[in-house]
């Protein structure tokens, strides 16, 4: 009996040897193989190790850029604050001032038409409308001072603005003139005008200085020079095909040019040739 029980624990003892030495010789067939996916499997760790060390790094800096994005809205926040009550409190010296300096000759008219409606030679109900006429006056004159003021507080550039076409203008143009084109066509060119107009007067009410910092000196001079020689010429605003170019970026082709034949025609731009430069002269 316990020489068989000897064997059976032999025999189980020489198995699991034999075991081993399976699993040795296949590992040992295979190494070529297992040495290959430890290099990648390592590989591949420490390309997620350095991915989380970049991906790291760059929440870090947006957490700083988040904070200093947060301290910038605050101080916006401060600054539109202040601008806003700047705003709607200007003083009411300032704008007395400011209107006595700027629209004396509008207030003389205005206090013209209401000594006029005092006088006892014009009926009652004729009075009454004067007086309502002058009221109304006064009230426009008011409200262009303000604007005026708050324009020269706040530094905001007076540029020409030519009005944008009505359908009855429009109806009545001659066919020649338009062809097939539409009333949103010449309005599209209305606006690329005023914002022809809107870049040149901004940058010669900015100043030589900050021409100069804006690296525009020499086209700043150059408005300038044609200011002079188009003044005494009733050339108040005026803009050139080379300006349309400048800012629009497209040239004023023949259909713009047939168009701008429109706009001379509704009295909305007129053309003064001086040498060989072509102005065209805002009127509106």
């Amino acid at each position: 009996m316990e020489c068989e029980l000897s064997i059976e624990n032999m025999l189980e003892s020489q198995c699991e040897i034999l075991d081993r030495l399976q699993m040795e010789t296949t590992f040992i067939k295979s190494r070529n193989n297992l040495k290959e996916i430890l290099m990648f499997i390592r590989d591949s760790i420490l390309n997620i190790s350095s991915g989380v060390c970049i991906l790291r790094k760059y929440l870090d800096r947006l957490k700083e850029n988040n904070n200093s994005s947060q301290k910038m809205l605050l101080l916006y926040q401060h600054l539109n604050e202040k601008i806003l009550d700047m705003y709607k409190n200007i003083p009411e010296e300032l704008l007395t001032a400011y209107a006595n300096n700027n629209k004396s000759e509008s207030m003389q008219s205005i206090s013209n038409v209401c000594s006029v409606t005092n006088s006892s030679h014009i009926p009652i109900a004729d009075k009454d409308k004067q007086k309502n006429v002058a009221v109304n006056d006064v009230a426009d004159v008011q409200a262009s001072t303000i604007k005026d003021c708050k324009k020269a507080l706040f530094n905001e550039p007076e540029y020409p603005k030519i009005s944008l076409m009505k359908e009855e203008e429009f109806d009545q143009l001659p066919k020649y003139m338009i062809g097939r084109q539409s009333l949103q066509m010449i309005n599209g060119l209305i606006n690329s005008i005023n914002l022809v107009l809107k870049a040149k007067y901004s940058l010669l009410s900015a100043g030589k200085v900050v021409a100069r910092k804006k690296g525009d000196l020499d086209l700043y001079l150059y408005y300038k020079k044609q200011d002079i020689i188009c003044e005494g010429n009733e050339c108040k605003y005026f803009f050139t095909a080379e300006d349309y170019e400048r800012y629009v970026k497209v040239k004023l082709d023949r259909l713009a040019l047939k168009l701008m034949m429109a706009l001379r025609h509704c009295k909305r731009i007129r053309e003064y040739r001086l040498k060989k430069e072509l102005y065209y002269i805002v009127l509106n």
